[in-house]
């Protein structure tokens, strides 16, 4: 059985129900900050960070798990990511 495969749609359409919608291009540019901090997050956890070894009661390789530091105009984010990367490392993005 293969592994499960995650993906996200990415939509910086106008159709919600804010009252103060961003204009154009300020609605792309937070877009691309938004995607720019999540694909920092996905890459938080380095490939075999998640040890599981309950016999030592260790969770995870701290060395493996980095923060991201993420300070930008509309999103600010210190990581790193809450969960352990996918067997994928990120989900494609559409």
């Amino acid at each position: 059985m293969s592994e499960p495969s995650y993906r996200i749609g990415i939509c910086v359409g106008g159709n919600s129900r804010a009252m103060n919608h961003l204009e154009h291009d300020l609605r792309y540019d937070r877009a691309n900050e938004f995607l720019e901090v999540a694909c920092k997050l996905w890459g938080s956890w380095e490939e075999r960070a998640l040890v599981l070894d309950k016999e030592n009661g260790i969770f995870a390789d701290p060395s493996k798990v980095n923060y991201v530091h993420h300070v930008g105009q509309w999103f600010k984010s210190r990581g790193p990511l809450t969960v352990p990367r996918s067997p994928q490392g990120r989900p494609v993005i559409i």
